[in-house]
């Protein structure tokens, strides 16, 4: 049987100074199922990295972004059922304040159809 991946896409952004949370994630908890490819974009064009604690489901534990402000994370074909938090920082563009949040995703086993 062939497992069909997707892409899912986590999109970044620096917040509002009178927001409560300075990184926006959205979704902030993500579903994705194993051999799924998970897209971060960071949208304002900012420097973000990614550090997932205190497991991964994916092959890299921490990356950064790429030259485009986005990068690629493939969910392991192995990677147990469960939640992964992960930390994400973001600079400002300016050089300035470097902003965190903690967001999360959720592996559950997929759908049968």
């Amino acid at each position: 049987m062939s497992i069909e991946s997707t892409i899912r896409t986590i999109r970044i952004r620096l917040g509002e100074e009178d927001q409560a949370h300075q990184v926006i994630c959205e979704p902030r908890r993500l579903i994705a199922y194993r051999e799924d490819t998970i897209k971060f974009i960071c949208e304002d064009g900012s420097d973000f990295a990614i550090h997932f604690h205190p497991t991964t489901p994916a092959y890299n534990v921490r990356f950064g972004s790429g030259p485009n402000h986005e990068k690629e994370a493939n969910i392991r074909d192995d990677a147990p059922y469960g939640r992964y938090e992960f930390f994400v920082a973001v600079k400002e563009k300016n050089g300035g304040h470097i902003w965190t949040d903690d967001p999360d995703i959720i592996i559950p086993p997929r759908p049968r159809h």
